[in-house]
């Protein structure tokens, strides 16, 4: 299945690819830290605009610290990056860590021809789908775009492409790795549909205490950051 036969949204999600040789995905750490990256330019603009409109000389050199100093916690954050690598060449896959585009680490090391690749439902929303390798889930759109995207990653690193959908919440090995019919996808979305209505759904697995503690991380620093303005 060439890159160029997939769809734009698809082409997307898998533009850090090199045919046959390597895939990068983001793990849920790298939206972390752009989220830190993103949010840190709020209080970075409010200071910047108080260090351009006041004329005391003190206060302006407090604003001045400020932009600097969130300036410089946004570039870092933004930069720093850990990704899931499909490694075709060495038929392995690992989350390598890199600041400023140099490696500081790889972990995790798995077998390529021993790992799934796995379509799943996505419970936050109805009819939506995701894919997942080991524990990295990534949500991304109807049964068919899902489908198209796993079969892509099977047939180009050799995971094992499952179908975690007909039978759901069971996995089973989809009967071979080309695409299935364009009937099979309403066949599993209908089956799905049936089933997951029997299941209890536990929601806090899609919001953990960990997860709110991850985000909540910033906002002591904000929240000084936000009193320091008010103050001056």
């Amino acid at each position: 299945m060439a890159l160029s036969t997939l769809s734009k949204k698809a082409r997307m999600v898998i533009k850090a690819y090199k045919p046959s040789q390597w895939l990068k995905l983001p793990t849920k750490q790298y939206y972390f830290t752009r989220a830190i990256a993103v949010i840190a330019l709020v209080p970075m603009l409010s200071s910047l605009f108080m260090f351009l409109f006041m004329t005391d000389g003190a206060k302006k050199i407090v604003f001045l610290a400020l932009v600097i100093f969130l300036f410089f916690v946004s570039l870092l954050t933004w930069q720093y990056k850990k990704l899931l690598v499909l490694d075709g060449l060495k038929g392995q896959g690992y989350i390598r860590t890199t600041f400023f585009g140099t490696t500081l680490k790889t972990e995790s090391n798995f077998d390529l021809n021993k790992t799934e690749v796995v379509i799943k439902p996505y419970i936050v929303f109805d009819k939506t789908f995701q894919f997942s390798i080991l524990k990295h889930e990534y949500p991304f759109g109807n049964y068919s775009e899902t489908e198209e995207i796993l079969h892509f990653i099977s047939n180009e690193f050799g995971l094992l492409a499952m179908d975690g959908v007909s039978d759901f919440p069971k996995t089973r090995p989809f009967a071979n790795k080309e695409m299935m019919t364009s009937e099979s996808p309403n066949e599993a979305e209908i089956t799905y549909q049936s089933t997951i209505s029997e299941i209890p759904i536990d929601s806090s697995k899609i919001w953990t205490l960990g997860m709110f503690l991850k985000l909540a991380l910033p906002f002591p620093a904000f929240v000084i950051i936000g009193l320091l303005i008010g103050t001056y």
